[in-house]
């Protein structure tokens, strides 16, 4: 019996977004931040106040899109792949959640690479 080659997931090409929440001060409200590096160490960050009226991620959400809007989508490679979007999250406790962004051109790849990816893990597991 031969060993089994091992199956490669697809290859998602995004940038890391970390948020996170910062409680009030006796100067400010309540805050998320949003925070990435871009082309090396630069770091880019926003701050957006607490919206009460949402709920949730919602708040994290808002903060990830204004990164994009500030530093992401003025970017040349925006008129080559597309706009960025969201693409996945994941939570690392109850104020800081992480996300990937990726260009539309890299999530459509990335949708093909990954329904090939679990064709071939059910032709393992048969």
């Amino acid at each position: 019996m031969s060993p089994r080659q091992p199956i490669t997931p697809p290859t998602l090409r995004g940038v890391l977004i970390k948020t996170k929440f910062h409680g009030p001060t006796n100067y400010t409200g309540a805050r998320f931040s949003a925070s990435c590096k871009w082309q090396g160490d630069t770091i880019h960050r926003v701050y957006v106040s607490q919206d009460y009226a949402l709920e949730g991620d919602q708040n994290h959400l808002v903060a990830v899109q204004k990164l994009i809007d500030k530093h992401l989508n003025e970017k040349a490679l925006s008129d080559q792949l597309g706009p960025w979007r969201i693409t996945a999250q994941a939570w690392n406790d109850p104020d800081t959640n992480h996300w990937i962004v990726c260009h539309d051109w890299w999530v459509k790849e990335s949708i093909q690479q990954l329904a090939d990816f679990h064709k071939q893990l059910a032709e393992v597991q048969a």
